[in-house]
């Protein structure tokens, strides 16, 4: 007998490298790398991350239970602290560029000017665009917004987090429904502490446009 449980909104287990400070292990795979069969079929109570609806044994939604009673409470606090040593690692999402997300972010603000990153489209044509650095200080109310070629699709912070984890740190897209993926956001979050809530709204450039950069 199967029982139907739904674990979308309950982090239950931070990896162990989120714990530690590290984030090799919630880098993980790039998105689309495995599919949701697969992680279902390799799922055990101990390694459960949020994963959208999974079906568990009766024994295993047992063990489950008793691991959450004793599992210690997470705080904000501590995810913030997790945050802040995901945002200051150079090796985010296994990158290889040696720089973090502070490197253009220190404090949640900018170091002004552009960055150019490398966009390689379907037919081998190479894209290099040159991207204004905005502050992070009451970016992330301005998410849900439109982003990529031709403002193409709808991100929210997370997606934004990868989109620049690939682009500038040269990193893996880090799985959404993790813990490292939590608080990396909620971090980068906690710059905006007390701005309204505008979705859609553009970046900010404290120091104005960058001529030929978008």
């Amino acid at each position: 007998m199967k029982r139907y449980i739904s674990l979308l909104a309950i982090p239950l287990f931070a990896f162990a490298s989120c714990a530690g400070g590290g984030t090799t292990a919630g880098a993980g795979k790039g998105i689309g790398a495995d599919s949701m069969e697969a992680k279902l079929a390799n799922a055990k109570p101990i390694d459960i991350r949020m994963m959208a609806d999974p079906y568990l044994s009766d024994a295993e939604v047992a063990e489950l239970m008793k691991a959450m009673q004793n599992s210690a409470p997470d705080t904000m606090e501590a995810s913030l602290e997790r945050g802040k040593k995901i945002y200051h690692d150079p090796t985010l999402g296994n990158g290889n560029a040696g720089q973090s997300c502070a490197s253009c972010h220190e404090g949640g603000g900018s170091i002004g000017g552009a960055a150019t990153t490398e966009v390689i489209k379907p037919g081998g044509f190479v894209f290099r665009p040159k991207l204004s650095i905005p502050t992070l200080k009451g970016a992330a109310v301005s998410f849900p917004k439109p982003r990529g070629p031709r403002r193409g699709f709808m991100v929210n912070l997370p997606a934004m987090n990868n989109m620049c984890i690939s682009a500038f740190n040269k990193g893996q897209w880090i799985d959404q429904n993790t813990q490292a993926s939590v608080d990396l956001a909620n971090y980068i979050s906690s710059f905006s502490k007390g701005k309204k809530w505008k979705p859609g709204a553009k970046k900010i450039l404290p120091a104005g446009p960058v001529a030929g950069a978008m």
